[in-house]
């Protein structure tokens, strides 16, 4: 109904911004470990 993927093109957009995000959370935590690196 309201949620579901309904075309291939909806389908291959949200599978992109799953990766998008996986990446943008990979980043994030690498760039805090870079932080700490750093405050050491």
């Amino acid at each position: 109904m309201g949620c579901a993927v309904s075309s291939t093109g909806e389908k291959a957009a949200a599978e992109r911004s799953k990766k998008i995000d996986k990446d943008l959370r990979a980043d994030g935590e690498r760039a805090a470990s870079q932080v700490k690196l750093l405050l050491l």
